[in-house]
């Protein structure tokens, strides 16, 4: 028969897992801290976010902005229950290539645990300064700077291409203005020149009539001056023809005397 104070010892036991199982589920993100030297632990450190499970635990991958220069790091439970770092999901899933480990194993959350690294030919060393803590909150408020600049920038970006779009438009039809000024310039000019060059065949034209007029007038001056020598001529040979009738009428009055 089992003792009350075994089952209600139990029954603690099984809350207060439960409860870290629980606190171990809503946190989303942890942050690798450590005071070491070491490159293998300074190159693990950084925010991590939930990244899937492994084990029946969450795997967490650390943040894209966290050292990009040494590659991805993988914080997982591995077969054995110990909380682990290694490079890729590979490695995870085989629980191979280990960098870091928990001291502890079968604990629900990497949170206040003892971790060792791997310090070359088959040695571990502890790391008292290392630390893993909770950072959710502290990656979900980047994520919303994040998201808020990507927002603002994005919101700039559009209000840039609307103005780049309306300056572009404004450039476009101050060129269809002056596109169309210059057609409507350039037509008055042909107007002007078409004109000009009918005012100036009008004026040819009066300038010929005038000559024609003049040309005319001096035709009949010529013709009456030429009319007027005729007459001159008949006058005087009807002069001539009279003057010789009186002669020939005297001479024939002379011979009868």
């Amino acid at each position: 028969m089992i003792d009350p104070r075994n089952l209600a010892r139990l029954l603690l036991v099984a809350l207060a897992a439960a409860k870290v199982e629980a606190a171990s589920t809503a946190r989303t993100a942890v942050r690798l801290s450590s005071t070491a030297a070491d490159v293998v632990i300074r190159h693990a450190l950084g925010e991590y976010e939930a990244d899937g499970e492994t084990n029946g635990a969450i795997r967490y991958k650390r943040l894209a902005t966290a050292q990009p220069q040494a590659g991805d790091r993988y914080l997982f439970r591995s077969a054995t229950g110990k909380w682990s770092i290694t490079n890729t999901e590979v490695d995870v899933a085989a629980s191979k290539k280990i960098l870091i480990m928990s001291s502890e194993s079968s604990s629900a959350t990497p949170l206040g645990l003892s971790y060792r690294f791997y310090s070359g030919e088959g040695k571990w060393e502890a790391d008292p300064s290392f630390a893993v803590t909770d950072a959710s909150k502290a990656v979900a408020e980047k994520k919303r700077q994040v998201s808020e600049r990507a927002t603002v920038l994005a919101k700039q970006q559009a209000q840039a291409a609307a103005a780049r779009t309306a300056a572009a438009s404004a450039v476009a039809a101050e060129a269809e203005a002056a596109s169309r000024a210059r057609a409507a310039a350039d037509r008055a000019a042909e107007k002007e020149k078409l004109a000009a060059k009918l005012s100036a065949r009008r004026s040819a034209a009066e300038e010929q009539s005038k000559r024609d007029g003049a040309n005319a007038n001096v035709a009949a001056v010529e013709g009456s001056l030429t009319l007027s020598r005729q007459e001159r001529i008949d006058r005087v040979k009807v002069e001539t023809i009279l003057f010789t009738r009186r002669c020939a009428r005297a001479s024939a009055t002379r011979v009868r005397a």
